[in-house]
């Protein structure tokens, strides 16, 4: 699997419980813990975006790795953790919007409005997001509804959010 023994970032990968800041810290220092964004399509495109966080030295290890893994390597402060929240709040931005996304197309189309020429208008608009330009129209137009990940991910990483967000006061 991805990352270096102990880097701690597959815990949101395999649904186990969140990591908050304060857990993480006490863990092995050695290793910054890392997480990516864009999910199956970006990654067998090599389109990832790559987080990293913890000690400057764990850090600049893991990039140059990261950096052949996905298009661009955020580095996201030096507390263990901070990459795997900036996951978690990547992932409830893009669920936001593929609701969001969903529903204003729901509407266009009662309104006999042609899907492909409204997805069209949000790719040039102001209501352009990966959720409506990119995840809806290569999944849900066509009617084949695969989303590149089973949407029972996404369920788990607003859970894991808000859990977090609670815990973060």
């Amino acid at each position: 699997r991805r990352g270096a023994p102990g880097a701690g970032a597959d815990e949101h990968d395999r649904g186990q419980q969140p990591l908050t800041v304060e857990q993480v810290d006490h863990r092995e220092p050695r290793h910054g813990p890392y997480a990516h964004a864009g999910g199956p399509p970006a990654a067998r495109e090599g389109r990832l975006a790559m987080m990293a966080s913890g000690p400057g030295e764990a850090v600049a290890l893991a990039k140059p790795w990261l950096a052949r893994i996905g298009r661009a390597v955020y580095v996201l402060g030096d507390k263990p953790g901070q990459a795997q929240i900036m996951k978690v709040v990547n992932n409830i931005v893009m669920a936001t919007n593929l609701v969001v996304a969903s529903e204003g197309l729901v509407m266009g189309a009662k309104a006999g409005l042609d899907a492909q020429a409204m997805i069209e208008v949000l790719r040039a608009g102001t209501g352009h997001s990966a959720a409506a330009s990119d995840i809806l129209a290569r999944s849900a137009l066509p009617g084949t509804f695969d989303f590149g990940a089973h949407l029972s991910i996404v369920e788990k990483d607003v859970h894991l959010g808000l859990d977090e967000a609670a815990a973060l006061g």
